[in-house]
């Protein structure tokens, strides 16, 4: 399975063009080594034009979240909420692969589904107890991340599931097996309906932690807003998606991939051709579902452009007045476009 996974990206990646390309205004400097330091600012004004100031984490409901956001990750427009916004729009401080995965990943609006799902609910309330899918340690299931081990560091340390896992297939399919597998699980369970064409729930965030010299991975598992059937499980950041938290099982991990993880995904920070490279791979992988394209801000006079700008009206307040770095529309209905905005500050 992992195997096929791998090969059906490369060929997406190799069969799709992307007619545009990003504008890297303010990235002239190739960014500095050592990605966990580079989340710090200083106070100095961000070559990416966003605002000057270093906001704190803000939930994706738009309320406060101390778990919300990720070292180096900033959410511009505060009021965005991932079940009815249009633009998502985050600042990207030491732009290593972790930090742009997250920032374009996690509570993004383009993966809500409004339409939603009407599954037949089991006979009985599902307990948290049960929601171990068979992969995560039961004695470890939690309802709120206070509630797990994880320090202060870790909590504020997530990386977003997906593009973490697809990462670690391209880079070695067999050592991250175990995880991928691990993974797949969740979203299999589909209860009491199997005829929903949409996962119940699946895994958004991991976590590293360290325990007696030994690391293990946290998760953060998200059900849709249209599950009703769970017992003792609530919306911990009101953002309309309910969540737990649990530990693989051991030996679900490898150890190489934990080195990994800690190592060049989290801390190699990216230069311009490798930003550049991230957003049309982002960019191509995500046209068949979404038909999203890349923004060629330096052809335009000015963007966002009229069209944008009245398609999206109030929600642009929050727009800093710097062409972004990164900017990417999907038009998921003949009448309604999504946008992700990034400003990378090296």
């Amino acid at each position: 399975m992992v195997s096929t996974m791998a090969v059906a990206r490369t060929t997406t990646c190799c069969a799709l063009a992307v007619s545009v390309v990003t504008l890297f205004a303010g990235c002239a400097r190739r960014p500095r080594e050592g990605g966990a330091a580079a989340s710090e600012t200083g106070g100095r004004e961000p070559a990416s034009g966003a605002p000057r100031q270093k906001p704190g984490p803000a939930g994706p409901g738009g309320g406060r979240d101390a778990s919300a956001g990720t070292p180096g990750v900033f959410l511009v427009n505060r009021e965005y909420k991932r079940t009815e916004s249009r633009i998502l729009i985050r600042r990207v401080v030491g732009p290593t692969r972790a930090r742009l995965d997250f920032a374009a990943f996690d509570a993004n609006m383009l993966f809500h589904d409004p339409k939603g799902c009407s599954p037949r609910p089991p006979e009985r309330k599902v307990p948290l107890a049960a929601l171990h899918f068979g992969v995560l340690e039961a004695s470890s299931l939690c309802d709120r991340i206070d509630q797990t081990p994880l320090t202060e560091e870790e909590k504020g340390s997530p990386m977003s599931w997906l593009p973490m896992s697809e990462y670690l297939v391209m880079w070695n399919d067999q050592l991250a097996a175990g995880l991928a597998d691990a993974g797949a699980a969740v979203p299999a369970e589909t209860w009491n309906d199997g005829d929903v064409y949409a996962d119940y729930q699946e895994i958004t965030r991991a976590y590293l932690h360290e325990a007696d010299g030994a690391a293990e991975m946290w998760v953060r598992v998200e059900f849709k807003p249209w599950v009703g059937f769970l017992s003792g499980v609530d919306d911990e950041d009101g953002d309309g998606y309910r969540e737990i938290y649990g530990r693989f099982r051991a030996g679900l991990v490898d150890e190489a991939v934990v080195e990994r993880l800690g190592g060049e995904y989290w801390r190699a920070t990216l230069d311009r051709e490798a930003i550049a490279k991230w957003a049309f791979d982002l960019a191509t992988e995500w046209y068949p579902r979404f038909n999203t394209e890349l923004v060629d801000a330096r052809k335009m006079k000015t963007w966002p452009n009229d069209k944008v700008r009245a398609d999206l009206g109030e929600e642009l307040a929050a727009l800093p007045k710097a062409k972004p770095t990164i900017a990417m529309v999907s038009q998921v209905t003949s009448t309604r476009f999504l946008y992700l905005v990034l400003y990378v500050d090296p």
